[in-house]
């Protein structure tokens, strides 16, 4: 499996998600990921394996087919062209609560809590039935269409 990093090592955080989307197009393009999948059948490798960055947003699960194109057909290329299986995706299980890429605000309590005191908004129970589903439905659609590995 060849593995898919950005610049400096390791993939991308939330804040690359939320403030930079130019560093995305940037370092995730559909031509540099080709690149990267000509690397992977050199080296005789089955998968081309993609660290944070594949997705709209870190831990969201959903591929982003504005950048790289539906993933069906992403994934056809990478069998056509370089022979590999499929794709390995980095997959967080965990919901990702919006100071993970800023921690400025956040108390001495913890990231689950403002410097005020209150509650950070927007986390995720990932205990929810509604999370459960949601994330096991996105997990089901990247095999379908053609993850061959996830890693959590």
């Amino acid at each position: 499996m060849w593995s898919v990093l950005r610049p400096g090592g390791g993939g991308f955080c939330a804040e690359f998600y939320a403030k930079n989307k130019e560093a995305l197009n940037r370092y995730y393009s559909l031509d540099l990921m080709k690149g990267e999948a000509a690397k992977a059948k050199e080296l005789g490798c089955e998968a081309l394996y993609m660290d944070p960055g594949w997705d709209t947003g870190l831990s969201t699960q959903v591929w982003d087919a504005e950048r790289l194109g539906p993933m069906d057909q992403y994934v056809k290329m990478l069998r056509d062209v370089y022979g590999l299986r499929g794709v390995s995706l980095w997959c967080s299980l965990a919901g990702v609560p919006p100071t993970i890429g800023d921690v400025s605000g956040v108390s001495a309590r913890g990231a689950g809590h403002r410097k005020d005191g209150n509650p950070v908004p927007l986390l995720l129970c990932q205990a929810s039935p509604a999370y459960i589903d949601t994330k096991e439905k996105r997990l089901l659609e990247l095999c379908k269409n053609g993850a061959v590995f996830l890693m959590f």
